[in-house]
């Protein structure tokens, strides 16, 4: 939904090349700084405003790169992060009541005014399937998507999945804690981006017997969660690019012959310039490796990435070091042999 859309947004696809360390800096401070938040994302063009209110470490990392793709990127996550518009909360409030009546629970909707869906946490710590073991975990992992599988009047409504066009799951539970549907008490959900996946958590019971389970959504093979926990970890990183995982489809070409990002409908396709370094400014060599660029006059980069004078650098690519010289015959390196 929200967060699908902003994650393969161009904004975000730039962002992540440009500087992966200052998009997340970027979505975190504004996780940890609401005030922050609002200043940026209310005025997000005007960067004078706003850019003074970053911390120095963050103004670092975004070095001579335009701030304004990071900002817009940054906002769009922050914003859609477990959040959805009136219009899709309305459309699971109606989904509750009709997957109540279609398991034979009859429809609490037709006895009261139902009231809005709340959004769950389903990206909570690991820990949490501890939860009816341990009661310090009350607060940590409250709000969790939970659900009973001996049936709903033991326990939660039965969890309902629902996929979306655009490939995000909603999670659907609860109408009470007790199992009592026709207390219009309201219903939760998550919503799982896509390429993200619905793993259900068994909690733990001494006994062996614990019937209580509750959803998750994990990021899947290949990737990994920007945060472990909370709603930074919503976000999946490519292990093999760095940047965000996208649905399938993304970057497919929506009119004949036009340019197709993602031939192979890969969650992380790499993108046409390369795999992008994680710093700002570095450029990626032959060897896989990043470097910073040649800042000394008249430096060229070899393709190994080692800065040399184009005077010193063989046909072959290698940068001659002290006491060696360019060998015109075989284009490699020889010692250099002084006319006395």
């Amino acid at each position: 939904m929200n967060t699908a859309s902003a994650v393969d947004s161009p904004q975000c696809q730039a962002a992540f090349s440009e500087s992966s360390l200052f998009t997340t800096g970027l979505i975190a401070a504004f996780e940890a700084d609401q005030g922050l938040a609002n200043q940026i994302c209310n005025d997000v063009n005007n960067v004078n405003t706003w850019l003074p209110s970053l911390s120095q470490t963050l103004l670092n990392e975004l070095g001579p790169l335009n701030p304004i793709d990071f900002a817009t990127c940054a906002c769009s996550m922050y914003q859609g992060i477990g959040q959805l518009p009136s219009e899709a909360v309305s459309c699971i409030q109606g989904l509750i009541c009709g997957l109540s009546e279609l398991v034979g629970l009859g429809n609490p909707c037709q006895t009261c005014q139902q009231p809005p869906p709340l959004p769950a946490n389903c990206t909570p710590p690991a820990a949490c399937y501890n939860l009816q073991n341990d009661p310090s975990l009350y607060q940590t992992c409250q709000n969790i998507l939970q659900y009973n599988t001996e049936g709903p009047n033991d326990g939660y409504f039965p969890v309902q999945e629902q996929q979306e066009p655009d490939g995000s799951w909603i999670i659907i539970t609860g109408i009470s804690g007790s199992g009592a549907l026709t207390t219009c008490n309201p219903g939760q959900y998550c919503i799982c981006p896509s390429p993200m996946t619905v793993v259900n958590v068994r909690e733990y019971d001494p006994s062996g017997n614990s019937n209580w389970w509750y959803a998750t959504c994990q990021c899947p093979s290949g990737t990994k969660p920007l945060k472990p926990s909370g709603p930074l970890a919503y976000v999946c990183i490519c292990d093999s690019t760095g940047l965000p995982a996208v649905p399938p489809d993304w970057g497919q070409p929506t009119t004949p012959g036009g340019n197709n990002l993602n031939p192979t409908h890969s969650i992380c396709p790499v993108p046409l310039t390369g795999v992008p370094c994680p710093v700002a400014g570095q450029i990626r060599v032959s060897n896989n490796t990043c470097v910073a660029p040649c800042t000394k006059p008249g430096e060229v980069m070899t393709p190994d990435g080692v800065c040399c004078d184009p005077n010193n650098v063989a046909a072959c690519g290698q940068c001659c070091g002290p006491g060696l010289v360019p060998n015109p015959a075989n284009g490699t390196c020889m010692p250099n042999q002084t006319t006395q």
